[in-house]
């Protein structure tokens, strides 16, 4: 007699009883998530959105969401909580107010609709008072633009930096650069940084710049 390992009996009563095969469910699962990206990409860049719709703390009502990118509202309440809370980078944030509910991401934001929305990193994200270990993931490509330069924060709000190799978020996980921040020297120079809710260093520097003299440290991967 062959013996079945209990999980795997588990998963056959399952599928026999939900009568749903096992690549259906793979397929719904990877849809609901290419839903849920499409929602932080119009969070954080969407120009769709009208006066007063983004809240300065970031939340948007979802409707708004659905109205802006109508496919995502065939992503069900249930769903979209379940990703927001398992997602490995934690990119967003949902609550409920009112009986309505909002979503935010977390960092990333153009600058654009950070302008537009006028979004607060006081009410986003948290003021580091204490300087932390960080360092801005890059590539060798751009080294020799970015010793002249600085750091540059694009057409985002801020510039993202991590504070650990192994961090879900803040640096590409295929950057060959580490450019570490001299955060102590950068705050007394009256530069803010913040810590977002899933551990990315924020900072607008000057201008939207982080001049070479703030780097501690640059090594080669």
């Amino acid at each position: 007699m062959v013996k079945q390992k209990k999980n795997e009996i588990n998963i056959i009563i399952y599928i026999y009883y939900s009568n749903t095969p096992i690549m259906s469910l793979k397929s719904d699962k990877a849809s609901n998530y290419n839903l849920y990206r499409k929602m932080v990409k119009a969070l954080r860049h969407g120009r769709n959105f009208r006066n007063g719709e983004m809240n300065p703390d970031g939340f948007v009502l979802l409707s708004v969401i659905h109205r802006i990118v109508p496919s995502t509202e065939a992503l069900s309440i249930a769903d979209l909580l379940d990703i927001v809370e398992n997602c490995a980078k934690h990119r967003c944030s949902m609550i409920e107010r009112d009986g309505q509910y909002f979503i935010r991401a977390n960092q990333g934001h153009s600058a654009e609709v950070a302008e537009k929305s006028k979004l607060d990193p006081r009410k986003i994200c948290e003021l580091i008072t204490v300087p932390l270990s960080c360092f801005h993931g890059t590539f060798q490509t751009i080294l020799d633009k970015i010793h002249v330069s600085g750091l540059s924060r694009m057409r985002r709000q801020h510039i993202h930096l991590a504070t650990a190799i192994d961090a879900k978020s803040g640096a590409r996980k295929n950057c060959n650069v580490r450019i570490y921040i001299n955060m102590a020297q950068a705050m007394a120079d009256g530069i803010q940084f913040y810590m977002s809710t899933n551990g990315v260093v924020l900072t607008e520097g000057i201008d939207g710049i982080l001049a070479p003299k703030y780097f501690s440290r640059i090594e080669i991967l």
